[in-house]
């Protein structure tokens, strides 16, 4: 989907602000089926189903970008498409907190963003190949849909719910039964991580604007999937050593110096006036992600009970989805208003604002940001 904001600003014709706003609503949505399908993989004790509908949802969403040529038929099918993969999100990494031990949980999660981020390198290269030599949208967007049959191809076949787990967690429905109030036992650590992530997620909006300020700083739109590969190469070779040391290292500390580097990466994107300084902002925010993407999850499964674990994700995708929806409608506001910039000056000062509030976290309570759940996490 690295083309896909060309493609409608482009090719369709809708306005950096639309395209931001759309971009937004899609996000949110991804973000609210990221709460449901937590919540109900809680409820009912099963992350497995969830995972299925949405890789599924997302599958049959490719077909219709590949046919359709009406801003408003992309902007339904990005709208499920993006619905469908917050459905298996909180399921998916509360699935991951199930299996992992204590010592091993902050790597579990950093191995995950290596792997799903070698995908999305996968997709820039083939989009990178497919526009290269024919130019063709739709012929792209078809070929988008071969790895998602893949992946359920895999779900079906190799991919077993942990049944080993499920009586320990959820022994009888008398023991235990999700409610809404349960929500309110989940601890200051995990509340604290929320405040913090809703504000850092302001300074976050999709990829697409970097590809927007590339293209203006000179880059040609045939090669900006090339850079899409090196952002992800960089979170990608970031994230499993990341998850190593965070579980042995000051987990606040490391959260603070990812959110330090994306002001570095804000602040070089703005002043980008060549291809090169665009590149490095890019190379910059990369490197964010892959120091901070599994750190927050591994957080998140960290201060969560176990039975409220999904609830916690789903909770967690919710509040960033509507500072993700800001963000976007914010970034393409400006970008029309004033130039590609100006979203670079208001994604530093947030977060910047991030580091403020996270140092505060951090002299304000010991151990850090945040504290283990040990009575409730698995040994």
């Amino acid at each position: 989907m690295s083309l896909l904001g060309f493609y409608m600003t482009e090719h369709l014709g809708v306005s950096k602000t639309h395209f931001g706003l759309v971009e937004g609503i899609a996000v949110g949505t991804a973000f609210l089926s990221k709460f449901l399908a937590g919540a109900l993989s809680d409820v009912f004790a099963k992350r497995l189903p969830f995972i299925f509908l949405g890789s599924f949802g997302s599958f049959c969403m490719k077909p219709l970008l590949a046919l359709t040529t009406a801003a408003h038929w992309v902007f339904f099918a990005r709208f499920i498409d993006r619905f469908s993969k917050g459905l298996r999100a909180a399921p998916t990494d509360a699935l991951i907190g199930d299996l992992s031990s204590r010592s091993t949980l902050f790597k579990s999660f950093g191995l995950r963003q290596t792997f799903y981020t070698a995908g999305a390198i996968c997709g820039a290269l083939l989009a990178q190949c497919t526009m290269s030599f024919t130019k063709d949208y739709h012929l792209l967007f078809g070929l988008s849909a071969f790895p998602g049959a893949l992946s359920i191809i895999v779900l079906l076949l190799f991919v077993k719910e942990p049944k080993q787990f499920q009586s320990e967690k959820w022994p009888s429905a008398s023991r235990y039964r999700w409610e809404m109030k349960g929500i309110l036992k989940l601890p200051s650590s995990f509340w604290m991580l929320l405040a913090l992530a809703c504000v850092l997620m302001l300074a976050r909006f999709s990829e697409n604007f970097l590809l927007f300020r590339a293209r203006e700083a000179g880059f040609a739109i045939s090669t900006t999937p090339l850079l899409l590969v090196a952002y992800e190469l960089v979170h990608a070779l970031i994230a499993y050593p990341m998850g190593k040391l965070a579980d042995r290292s000051n987990k606040s500390s490391l959260l603070l110096i990812g959110i330090a580097t994306l002001i570095l990466a804000n602040c070089v994107l703005f002043s980008s006036l060549n291809p090169w300084m665009a590149l490095l902002g890019i190379l910059l925010a990369g490197t964010h992600m892959g120091l901070t993407q599994g750190l927050l999850a591994g957080l998140i499964a960290q201060s969560a009970p176990r039975e409220l674990r999904g609830t916690a994700f789903g909770l967690f995708y919710l509040v960033c989805g509507g500072s993700i929806i800001a963000s976007n409608a914010l970034a393409g506001y400006l970008s029309d208003v004033f130039d590609g910039g100006a979203a670079f000056i208001a994604g530093a000062c947030f977060s910047a604002s991030a580091l403020l509030l996270g140092l505060m976290q951090m002299f304000a309570q010991k151990p850090g940001i945040p504290g283990p759940v040990p009575a409730r996490s698995r040994p």
